[in-house]
């Protein structure tokens, strides 16, 4: 198995030095310019990048800006940024081009300008710490050291008849400074010794000068240097070598910088890209065996963006960070170990944008893998591929959906159009079609999934339902197809598992069932999915080691259906629980009961005991976040292969090694009413007033491995007792809360969800206002006890006043009813009487005249019909507007909106009617029916004449106002033109009618545009 594994990888997937992938960011994600000469982690967990246009910190989400301001002496004297260091009290050295250095407090973001010694005009090349309180500078005056308490003091200055242009200070107290010309040693005793650079003696060019000293973990020296490519220097014997390592593959002969991070790895940046080397041996015995090459591929968007190198550094996490001219690069720790098997490293051309569907390891040197269009054997023993065709080698078709094979051990293959078993003697396949109408072979033979019973029998997903076929007998049965007219909604099948007497279906998109496997018979039908949902198809369907099953579902994530007990559980995992996507296709599990799940959005990893999700996307190394259907397999040695897009991808779960580091977690902003207040945020607690009781946080957790996979949690402690876990989400926004002391804690997890538990905090105090504090209590208490006496009097006489007003009220409450009484038995005797008149003497004319001309009579029935009908509903409103049960806003509002409903349904457009404001006010009899009668006026103008679509209503009460408007998007009128009529004489009665209640009336007409009648009346006591 393993020489299959290693042939296996050999053919498909070379592993090169350009091989590994590099991440970019630049000035599209917020670096504030592209040539990244210098960069350091700060105390905090921060990122720190110098560039050419300014400082940039880094928080794996947003970069902050520090720049050179010519009108404020506490900024950056200058934008170049060239070298950092961080000091032990946290506040940042920085090093720039032409203005000297820079002392940066982060708690404040205020510069101290330092004095440099003897001239300004060149910047250090690197800091140093000697000790607790002295940095050193190296620079191409010599070296320069500083008092970290007092930096503005004037440094002392050493060697400065040498061009020192870097520092360092080793283990032994010895002191090393390097020259363009040689290098300067002082031993802890003060002994100067130095050591000239001769290029012509190591056959170096002339032009060739030192830049950059590094002491490696087994205390060799190594110097590069700009034009002599990299060299050692041999401190025993006081000599600089030069090894052949041209011949290795480091061809640069500038050279920028070397370094080694945390697992030994050497890098060397040049001009010419990033260099590697791999050693052989360990300690000082170690030998280079050869330079591995990153460099910038123009078709390669995971290789470096730039050939130039400034710098590198490794963070706490083990992610390296390599700064060149064309922004920052990443490169992650070597974790997440999955290998990708391209489609164009299978075979070439001819699967080449055939992307995988079916993927199977037999265990015995043997890989399977099937396409869009052909099915694939790689034989590992040989190292060969072989195509299998249904013009040549039996299949019976070339679309292969599933690959399976049973307790025999015997290989079958499911396809677009029948099942086929393989025979390894004649290599080739046997195929089976299952018998049926000739219109529906089609159908009833394109074989989804396939799984085998306890009996030996196969049970085959197809789109006519699910074929039991027993290899022995060679006998086949059919249950869910398209006879039955019971289970004609379930015909179509995606997925199958077989479980002791029972058999789970999952269907395309009408839910899973359960079948007896006795007779076929529907047992059990569970999460049927609505057909205007998106999704649906259960894709998959998983037994684990716990007797489990599990479904992956198009568009319903996860679901765990337990049945271990008389009730079958039901329990839905979707993007809201931590999935990736809502799209499933495969389910795996690995030898610790985790399962592993393939989606739209990468590949997921679920730990069923803490219900806890870890995604894996590109970012992590993956070929492609979209996978397939179907395509996913374990093999007997437990690597898993999932198919996708872009390829295959194969590891072994105990291989992916997860960060285990908790991050850092900060609050990077406090807001108070929407405006940031970093000044409060540095003093790390806010005293507000009650006024500013909205404030808003922003944090995050500084793991730069993945950051978006970076979740986090956060309450405000004094409100809130229960962790508000929110994903991805980064910041919280609390609002109106009262006055009090609060905590506001938040923690976060790195890229693989270990949290930090202690996280970070922020004290909020909101200072109650005046009237709700303790002394103004007791004042206030005071004052009610001395005033009870007076209170007790003045409050029985006030009960008086009360009573005789409240009969003077119902006196005229009284007189104004008899009043619109009276009004309405006018309107009964002068309008409804003579309509009913007029009804009359139609009816009579209509009789007089139907044996001569019985079209007239029926016109004059008609006419007569008519006026009833307005007769009855003029009847209705007065009847409505009479009852002492309307006298409310809201009953006013209940009719406008049934009269709009009724009138506008009946004309064909759309009506709507709002309803907003304390709509329990009263309303006077002639107010409530004046309101009503003007808005039928203005709706029957808008919907009989304006040609509108649409008419929008709104009725509400605003304080002491009753607001009454309709407009309609109609024809509309110009009123400049009709100022004495107004659109006509419906618009006349509807100012008169606003006149005779006392009401304000705007009328606004723009032709074209429709027409808008705006009623407000001000109420008083009495509701009118």
């Amino acid at each position: 198995m393993l020489r299959s594994i290693l042939l296996f990888f050999i053919c498909s997937l070379p592993l090169t030095a350009q091989s590994l992938k590099f991440r970019h960011l630049g000035i599209e994600q917020g670096l504030s310019q592209s040539s990244v000469m210098c960069m350091l982690q700060d105390s905090d967990g921060f990122l720190w990048f110098g560039t050419w246009d300014g400082l940039n910190r880094y928080d794996g989400y947003t970069f902050v800006h520090y720049r050179h301001d010519p009108q404020d002496s506490s900024t950056l004297s200058n934008n170049s940024i060239i070298a950092m260091a961080e000091a032990p009290d946290g506040k940042l050295w920085i090093g720039t081009a032409t203005r000297g250095i820079n002392v940066l407090d982060r708690r404040n973001g205020e510069v101290q300008r330092l004095p440099l010694y003897p001239t300004d005009v060149v910047g250090p090349s690197v800091f140093h710490m000697i000790d607790s309180f002295t940095m050193a500078v190296g620079m191409i005056h010599g070296v320069l050291k500083y008092d970290i308490r007092d930096p503005m003091k004037t440094p002392v200055h050493e060697q400065s008849d040498s061009l020192a242009i870097y520092y360092l200070n080793d283990k032994d107290r010895t002191e090393w400074t390097v020259q363009l010309n040689g290098i300067i040693r002082r031993s802890a005793s003060g002994r100067r010794t130095f050591h000239p650079f001769d290029p012509a003696a190591l056959g170096l060019p002339a032009s060739s000068t030192l830049f950059h000293l590094y002491s490696d973990r087994y205390g060799t020296l190594w110097v590069s240097t700009f034009g002599g490519g990299l060299i050692q220097f041999d401190a025993d014997r006081s000599e600089f070598r030069r090894p052949n390592f041209a011949r290795l593959g480091l061809t640069s002969r500038t050279v920028r910088f070397v370094t080694e991070d945390r697992q030994g790895r050497f890098w060397v940046g040049t001009e010419d890209g990033l260099f590697r080397a791999v050693f052989s041996g360990e300690g000082a015995q170690r030998r280079i065996l050869r330079f591995e090459h990153f460099r910038r591929e123009t078709e390669d968007p995971n290789s470096l963006s730039s050939n130039a190198v400034y710098s590198l550094m490794e963070d706490r996490t083990g992610v390296i960070w390599i700064g060149t001219n064309v922004g920052l690069n990443t490169l992650l720790p070597e974790r997440k170990r999955f290998t990708t098997v391209k489609n164009t490293s299978l075979l070439g051309k001819e699967f080449h944008s055939h992307f995988p569907v079916a993927i199977f390891d037999d265990g015995d040197s043997i890989l399977w893998v099937s396409t869009q269009k052909h099915l694939y054997r790689f034989d590992g023993r040989h190292g060969a591929w072989h195509r299998y065709s249904s013009r040549t080698t039996g299949l019976s078709n070339d679309q292969v959906y599933r690959i399976f094979k049973d307790s025999q051990a015997r290989l079958w293959v499911a396809t677009r159009f029948g099942l086929n078993l393989y025979h390894p003697g004649n290599d080739r396949f046997e195929s089976i079609i299952f018998p049926g109408p000739e219109k529906d072979l089609p159908f009833m033979n394109r074989i989804f999934d396939m799984t085998e019973d306890e009996d030996g029998k196969l049970w085959l997903a197809t789109i006519r339902g699910v074929v039991r076929y027993d290899p022995a007998t060679g006998r086949s049965d059919r249950y869910l197809d398209a006879a039955a007219a019971d289970s004609q909604r379930y015909n179509y099948i995606i997925s199958l598992n077989a479980h002791k007497e029972h058999l789970w279906v999952g269907t395309n998109a009408k839910g899973l069932v359960r079948l007896r496997r006795s007779d076929g018979g529907i047992d059990t039908v569970l999460m049927p999915v609505n057909s205007s949902a998106a999704g649906g198809a259960y894709m998959e369907l998983y037994r684990d080691s716990h007797d489990i099953l599990w479904a992956a579902t198009m568009g319903q994530g996860i679901i765990r259906i337990d049945e271990r007990e008389k009730e079958i559980s039901v329990r839905r995992y979707s993007v809201r629980e931590g999935l990736p996507n809502d799209y499933a296709y495969g389910i795996l599990e690995d030898e610790q009961g985790h399962l592993w799940i393939s989606t739209n959005n990468g590949l997921a990893r679920f730990d069923p005991e803490t219900e806890q999700f870890t995604t894996y996307t590109t970012r992590d190394g993956l070929p492609t976040n979209e996978f397939n259907q179907n395509s996913f397999h374990r093999s007997p040695d437990g690597s898993m292969y999932f198919g996708g897009i872009n390829g295959i991808v194969r590891f072994h779960p105990r291989d992916i090694r997860h960060n285990d580091i908790p991050p850092p977690v900060v609050i990077t902003s406090f807001a108070v009413t929407n405006d940031p207040r970093p000044d409060l945020l540095r003093r790390g607690e806010a005293v507000l007033k009650h006024t500013e009781n909205y404030f808003s946080f922003e944090f995050a957790a500084l793991c730069f491995e993945v950051p978006a996979n970076n979740r986090y949690a956060y309450k405000l402690e004094g409100l809130e007792v229960e962790w508000n876990e929110v994903g991805t989400r980064r910041f919280a926004n609390y609002t109106d809360i009262d006055p009090g002391e609060y905590t506001f804690r938040v923690k976060g997890t790195n890229n693989d969800g270990v949290w930090n538990e202690q996280g970070a905090s922020f004290r909020i105090v909101i200072v109650p206002p005046f009237y709700a504090t303790v002394w103004f209590r007791v004042l206030v208490a005071l004052a009610v006890i001395g005033g009870v006496a007076g209170g007790v009097r003045y409050a029985a006489a006030r009960k008086y006043r009360r009573t005789i007003e409240a009969l003077e009220q119902q006196k005229r409450l009284l007189e104004e009813r008899q009043r619109v009484r009276d009004k309405i038995a006018r309107d009964l005797h002068d309008d409804l009487a003579s309509t009913v008149g007029s009804a009359g003497l139609f009816i009579e004319t209509a009789k007089r005249t139907l044996s001569d001309d019985p079209a007239q009579s029926r016109e004059f029935l008609e006419k007569t019909s008519s006026i009833l009908t307005e007769a009855e509903e003029a009847m209705s409103d007065i009847v409505w507007s009479v009852s002492p049960k309307h006298d409310t806003v809201q009953s006013l509002a209940v009719r406008i909106r049934i009269v709009t409903t009724d009138l506008c349904r009946a004309n064909g457009i759309s009506g709507t009617v709002e309803m907003n404001g304390n709509l329990d006010q009263p309303l006077t009899d002639d107010v409530r029916r004046g309101l009503y009668l003007i808005f039928k006026e203005a709706l029957t103008n808008s919907v009989r004449h304006s040609r509108t679509a649409s008419v929008e209503v709104s009725i509400g009460a605003d304080g002491n106002e009753v607001l009454l408007s309709v407009k309609d998007h109609g024809i509309g009128f110009d009123i400049s033109s009709r100022q004495e009529t107004l659109g006509g004489n419906g618009m006349v009665n509807i100012r008169k009618r606003a006149e005779e209640i006392g009401a304000q009336c705007t009328i606004t007409s723009v032709p074209g545009k429709g027409t808008a009648v705006e009623i407000r009346k001000e109420l008083t006591q009495l509701g009118h």
